[in-house]
């Protein structure tokens, strides 16, 4: 194995920051922090024991350089430290870590099916992400061209996260 790819994620419904109950904070916590965590521990130990210099992308979100108080913004605040911490810890051995943070993408998680709309007003381009210009990011990331890139958590947002869009 010489690319790992985290795309785990979850997200409230229907829950504000009064409403919120421990269980649920643990939930999305577990599954968008924790587990990215120690799959990147297992991963990263395998590449290392095994002297493979390959590449861990972890598929985050914009929100994650927004202001956050709920679990989920919260979580992939958490995985921008993460991956800045792994990256440098990693880079020694031949191990990149980065991230990749997508704004709102036309899929069916956010209700988009095929020929729906893509106009937006969450981004400076007025419209939502492709999967298609995702994936080339990524493929980017985790190739030989991304190799000088380290520790970076990569927007793909239209200046959402980056620069106040909402």
């Amino acid at each position: 194995m010489d690319i790992f790819i985290s795309s785990a994620g979850v997200h409230t419904e229907n829950v504000d920051f009064w409403s919120m109950i421990p269980a649920e904070f643990d939930r999305v916590m577990n599954i968008n922090l924790k587990g990215v965590f120690f799959a990147c521990q297992y991963v990263g130990k395998y590449m290392k024991e095994n002297k493979i210099k390959g590449s861990i992308l972890v598929v985050s979100s914009s929100r994650g350089s927004e202001p956050a108080w709920s679990p989920y913004g919260i979580s992939k605040w958490g995985l921008k430290g993460l991956v800045e911490g792994l990256g440098k810890m990693l880079i020694p051995y031949g191990i990149n870590v980065n991230a990749i943070a997508p704004g709102s993408t036309a899929t069916g998680l956010i209700g988009i099916k095929e020929g729906d709309s893509i106009t937006s007003e969450e981004n400076g381009m007025n419209r939502l992400i492709m999967p298609d210009e995702v994936a080339t990011l990524a493929k980017l990331l985790v190739s030989d061209a991304g190799k000088m890139i380290d520790g970076e958590v990569v927007h793909i947002a239209a200046g959402r996260g980056t620069f106040d869009i909402r």
